[in-house]
């Protein structure tokens, strides 16, 4: 804590620096501010130093000086009424004080809390807004509402396969604009996807890759999102928000183990599709395993999200950018590496180069940087455009390097292909249930917990106050979910 604190000292002032030229050449945006450290908490894992150390290696890279510095700024009220409840947005307002801040996180699931968390919270959700301005400013003017899209824009049966017409505005755009596409990465704490309309959960506070995607359909008249969670965990919160909306597709791989990973739901489930006018828009790849590697991600990128994306063609991509499946991650106990993320990242700039990435999970500090380090560089580096071209040489090295996954991603994504085939025609070809079955998955085990649980709380720097608080929250925790739950790692 002591080490946070010094390095929070020393970088707190520092402001975005603009490099001669860059503001009008450069196609990659980086947003942080330091004061998100300030939400400090008694978790080991969930710490502020992982912003410090991630911006630290992207400065000794040298992306901070190739790459967009843009200002950040807290969301607005009304930003965040488009999806949290006013209960929920106004308690978090309110809470000014540790005293405070203790007595709102105490009752709720995994959270923690000081007098800065709701400035922090705040600053975090209008960062992953303000990336999204930033990628869309040069191509897509305000569009009026008269002719925005709504969650019924796409009237269908629910066995009906999706249709998606084409663009011609979006694609239009691209030939327009001076470099026909923007990207970036914003590096923000405390992290969003857990985050329910209604509570905070799971070291979330406000759902901010859910706030910034609404801003996308309701600011910039977007009507095709779609959203890739590749951290550990399930976005329950996000899945939740986008359920019964067509216009957001939402894609998760995470561990499930059969309903007894975090957050410990039946949601993370495959055969959880969406609902009403929502149904086929939601898909959960769920391991239930650990060790899952680059291969096992490539093969769910190649064989479900990759098809499906290219079938609708998306105007915006926002990741939920979690890197607890890292390799040495504490929590996740994956095997995936940073250049592997690096490979997922490449993978989605070859279906949409307007593309988001917004930091989530990932406490493995030298990992989680060198992570977002190489996405950093793919973002940089990558192919600038989608197409066939682009999608048939990413296709070709995807198909070695998913012949080496194992047994059970195989399994987890067949599973997935099973569910969503009503929906897409691309996943009823033979080549994309290449070496799957066609196997339904089994369902979630009864006895599997319906509530997740508190997570371990480290009191070594906190008063007899917090010592109680720990000690309550540690009981909880025994009762209902036993001594071995991944996410009570003590570091």
């Amino acid at each position: 804590m002591a080490v946070v604190r010094m390095m929070m000292s020393q970088d707190i002032a520092e402001q975005p620096r603009n490099v001669p030229g860059r503001a009008q050449q450069a196609r990659t945006a980086l947003v942080y501010d330091p004061i998100m450290v300030r939400h400090v908490t008694n978790h080991e894992v969930e710490s502020g130093a992982r912003l410090l150390r991630i911006w630290q290696q992207l400065v000794d890279d040298g992306w901070t000086t190739v790459c967009q510095r843009i200002a950040a700024r807290d969301v607005s009220h009304t930003e965040l009424m488009a999806i949290h409840s006013p209960h929920h947005v106004d308690t978090v307002s309110k809470l000014t004080t540790l005293r405070a801040a203790w007595a709102w996180a105490s009752p709720l699931e995994s959270v923690e809390a000081n007098e800065h968390t709701a400035a922090c919270a705040y600053r975090a959700a209008g960062c992953a807004c303000a990336l999204v301005d930033w990628v869309l400013a040069l191509d897509h003017p305000r569009v009026p509402a008269d002719h925005a899209a709504s969650p019924s824009a796409v009237p269908r049966q629910a066995d009906q396969t999706i249709a998606i017409a084409s663009s011609t505005s979006t694609l239009a755009a691209d030939q327009a604009s001076p470099f026909g596409w923007r990207n970036g990465f914003a590096l923000v704490r405390p992290p969003g996807h857990h985050a329910e309309q209604h509570c905070a959960k799971g070291f979330c506070v406000f759902n901010n890759v859910a706030v910034a995607a609404r801003r996308a359909l309701d600011h910039h008249g977007l009507q095709r999102i779609l959203i890739v969670d590749w951290d550990v965990h399930h976005g329950n919160g996000t899945q939740h928000v986008f359920y019964r909306d067509p216009r957001v597709l939402y894609f998760s791989v995470h561990r499930y183990d059969q309903g007894r990973f975090y957050p410990g739901s039946a949601d993370a489930a495959p055969d959880c599709v969406g609902d009403g006018p929502g149904r086929g828009f939601n898909i959960n790849v769920a391991w239930d395993e650990a060790d899952m590697g680059d291969a096992d991600y490539v093969h769910a990128w190649q064989t479900v999200l990759l098809p499906v994306a290219r079938q609708w063609q998306p105007q915006l991509i926002l990741v939920s950018a979690g890197f607890d499946a890292g390799v040495g991650d504490p929590l996740g106990r994956c095997r995936v590496t940073p250049q592997g993320y690096g490979r997922l990242t490449e993978l989605l700039l070859t279906v949409c180069p307007r593309t988001a990435l917004v930091l989530e999970g990932g406490y493995h500090l030298h990992g989680i940087a060198a992570a977002v380090a190489a996405c950093v560089a793919r973002l940089v580096n990558g192919t600038g455009k989608g197409g066939k071209a682009a999608a048939a040489a990413a296709d070709a090295t995807a198909q070695q390097e998913q012949e080496e996954a194992s047994a059970g991603a195989r399994q987890a994504v067949a599973a997935t292909v099973a569910h969503l085939q009503p929906f897409w025609a691309c996943l009823r070809s033979s080549s994309s249930l290449s070496s799957s079955t066609t196997a339904l998955p089994p369902k979630p085990m009864d006895t599997a917990p319906t509530t997740a649980p508190p997570a371990f709380v480290n009191n070594d720097e906190v008063g007899q106050e917090g010592s109680s608080l720990a000690a309550s929250r540690m009981t909880r925790h025994q009762q209902a979910w036993g001594s071995s739950c991944c996410c009570c790692v003590i570091l």
